[in-house]
């Protein structure tokens, strides 16, 4: 129950006031039958049940939810978990899936949180996320010719990784924000985006 009370404590800050959290599991279990229903979680199996709107049953996470709600869940237990832990480093890839940038501040300041007393990396496509980060990297992909010696027209795709500092950054959330080619109106917006971001950090 304190797990799940956390759990919701923290999706009210990520835009799901109403949803309701339960870990299912059996109370009672037969102990002939033990080894047929232990696994590495206990001696029976382990759910996490959700109401997101109220009215409506109780339902696994797996069946229920839609991405961007399963998102913000995952994130909130994450941080409830975080909480309590020593976990040094902690990697988000694309948290913030399929969420708006309505919610984007709101998630970025969660991982703040977060990253308060661990190490976060996170890969992410939403501007507003990025914008709480300290340090930014931009990630990205060329095509290759192989070098002498190789298959002729033969080509590799590389990843390549740089760090961001000063103009570099607030052009790149405007290319997240915008797309590629964005104007200097798009650059005040990202450089407001940013102030907003230093601003609700230093709130919570």
């Amino acid at each position: 129950a304190p797990f799940a009370k956390a759990i919701v404590a923290e999706l009210k800050d990520l835009g799901m006031a109403h949803t309701e959290v339960r870990v299912a599991m059996a109370e009672t279990f037969a102990t002939e039958e033990l080894l047929t229903t232990a696994n590495e979680h206990g001696p029976v199996p382990v759910d996490l049940e959700v109401r997101i709107n109220p009215g409506e049953p109780f339902h696994s996470l797996r069946d229920t939810a839609s991405g961007g709600e399963l998102a913000r869940i995952v994130l909130a237990v994450k941080k409830t978990l975080a909480d309590q832990d020593r976990v040094p480093l902690l990697v988000f890839d694309e948290i913030d899936a399929e969420i708006g940038g309505r919610l984007g501040l709101a998630v970025g300041k969660k991982l703040h949180e977060v990253a308060r007393h661990h190490q976060v990396v996170i890969v992410t496509h939403l501007a507003p996320v990025a914008a709480f980060a300290a340090h930014h990297f931009l990630v990205n992909k060329s095509v290759v010719a192989l070098s002498t010696g190789q298959k002729a027209g033969d080509e590799r795709t590389r990843s390549g990784v740089r760090l961001l500092q000063g103009a570099d950054v607030e052009k790149e959330l405007a290319a997240m924000a915008m797309g590629d080619g964005a104007d200097a109106a798009a650059l005040q917006q990202a450089r407001r985006l940013v102030e907003k971001a230093r601003e609700s950090a230093a709130a919570g």
